[in-house]
C-alpha cells in the first residue's frame, strides 16, 4: 500500500478514532471512579484527544505518525514524540518531531 500523500489510509483513521473513542471512554469512566472514591478526578485527564494522520513511516507495518497534539503554525507542527519502533542505538528512543501540517491532526 503507497502514501503518496503522506497520509494515513481511511482504514487507518477509521482504526485510530475507534481507539480515541475507546480511550475517551475509559478516562471518562476513570474520573468517575476517581470522583466516587473522593479523589480528584482530573486526574484521569480526560481532556480532548487527538491524533496525526500523518504516516511515520509506509512499513510495512505502516507506522502512523506518533504525535500527541497538534503545536505549531499552519503548515508545520513542532510537536516531539518518542519513537520506540526504532532502533536503539544506547540512548533510548529516537525523539521525532511531527512535522506534519494541521489538516493532518483530527480532535475527538
Amino acid at each position: 500500500m503507497s502514501y503518496p500523500s503522506g497520509r494515513l489510509g481511511e482504514d487507518h483513521v477509521r482504526a485510530l478514532k475507534e481507539a480515541a473513542r475507546l480511550i475517551h471512554r475509559a478516562r471518562t469512566e476513570a474520573a468517575a471512579v476517581l470522583a466516587r472514591s473522593g479523589l480528584d478526578e482530573t486526574l484521569a485527564a480526560p481532556g480532548a484527544l487527538e491524533i496525526c494522520t500523518g504516516v511515520q513511516s509506509p512499513g510495512p507495518p505502516v507506522q502512523p505518525c506518533g504525535c500527541p497534539g497538534f503545536r505549531g503554525d499552519s503548515d508545520f507542527c513542532y510537536s516531539q514524540y518518542r519513537d520506540f519502533t526504532g532502533p536503539d542505538i544506547g540512548a533510548g528512543a529516537i525523539i521525532r518531531v511531527c512535522g506534519h501540517p494541521r489538516d493532518a491532526h483530527e480532535s475527538f
